[in-house]
């Protein structure tokens, strides 16, 4: 079996750290329309087929945001923008709404042809599954006591998993990097693998 696209995992461990920190600055965020209206703040742009908007909050409007988003199974339901994306958020709800015809355009012509048919291939990888091992990773998984960003050493967790990925796919077949990703607005980092396809490795999966 073989990549055929680049295949792009962000292990965002902190789960978007600013919805677990009491905000105390303006924010301009993009969220789904419904959010933005119930908290308030300053639309700058918004898409209604999407259901997205582009909204400048003050620290007690990204507060609000943020709880409601845990109380309706969203952690936090949100994303913080750069000073790029601030600068032409028109742009990025334009894009969402691209790929958001493009699925729908697409989706008719999946449900079509696609079908569920017995895979040899997919079967032997599953038979490989040890029950052990992967008991083995969940219990080294649970063993950090928090992964708060905000903790004494808040990347000991990041560090020793970008060390467990490349113990695991130092035999891989296929080629593939791991970078740790700094943020401004936290000290915790993030991980990035990129596994490169063999046919697009221009193609990029997230």
């Amino acid at each position: 079996m073989f990549i055929k696209s680049a295949a792009v995992a962000i292990l965002v461990l902190s789960s978007l750290a600013q919805a677990h920190v009491v905000a105390t600055e303006s924010q301009t965020v993009l969220t789904n329309l419904s959010s933005a209206k119930a908290v308030g703040g300053v639309i700058l742009s918004q898409d209604t087929l999407t259901d997205v908007a582009v909204v400048s909050l003050n620290p007690e409007q990204l507060n609000k945001l943020s709880a409601y988003g845990h109380s309706v199974g969203r952690c936090a339901g949100f994303e913080v923008l750069d000073q790029t994306e601030r600068s032409a958020p028109g742009i990025i709800l334009n894009q969402l709404r691209q790929t958001q015809m493009d699925q729908m355009i697409l989706s008719p012509m999946v449900s079509s042809e696609r079908q569920i048919v017995f895979n040899q291939t997919y079967k032997n990888i599953i038979d490989q599954a040890d029950a052990n091992n992967l008991k083995t990773t969940i219990a080294w998984l649970s063993s950090y006591p928090d992964r708060y960003n905000k903790s004494s050493n808040p990347n000991v967790h990041v560090n020793d998993l970008k060390t467990e990925l490349n113990e695991w796919l130092k035999d891989a077949p296929w080629k593939y990097t791991i970078e740790t990703v700094a943020h401004t607005s936290t000290k915790q980092n993030s991980l990035k693998l990129t596994i490169l396809g063999s046919v697009r490795p221009n193609e990029v999966v997230v």
